[in-house]
């Protein structure tokens, strides 16, 4: 068996895109929508509109780090996926190129440059 699953790393990388979800609860979406606070929701007064100010910086701040963190999850997955798929390659053509070998044309080991 190889030192690495083929099966093992794809099914890491479903689980890890299935965890990652389409959003719903904890999603982009639902971060813009609970956090943010407007004015009259905090008071709408000079200190309530300087505190929805920070907040809504604060908000953007916190959105742009989340797309960056679901980027780079995403980013991870598809790396998975690519090293799955190199592996099947890997595996594929070195039973191609075994198949190929012809027995025949081995050389025995006393005419071998590399028998001791």
């Amino acid at each position: 068996m190889a030192q690495w699953d083929r099966e093992k790393i794809l099914r890491a990388a479903i689980e890890l895109e299935d965890a990652l979800g389409g959003g719903g609860s904890g999603g982009m979406a639902d971060l813009e929508n609970r956090a943010h606070l407007t004015a009259g929701q905090i008071g709408d007064w000079d200190a309530g509109r300087n505190l929805a100010k920070t907040t809504d910086m604060a908000r953007q701040g916190l959105a742009h780090a989340y797309a960056d963190l679901i980027d780079e999850y995403r980013s991870v997955v598809e790396a998975l996926r690519r090293t799955a798929s190199n592996y099947g390659d890997a595996e594929s053509d070195t039973l191609t190129a075994a198949r190929g070998v012809d027995k025949s044309e081995r050389p025995r080991r006393e005419e071998s440059r590399f028998a001791e």
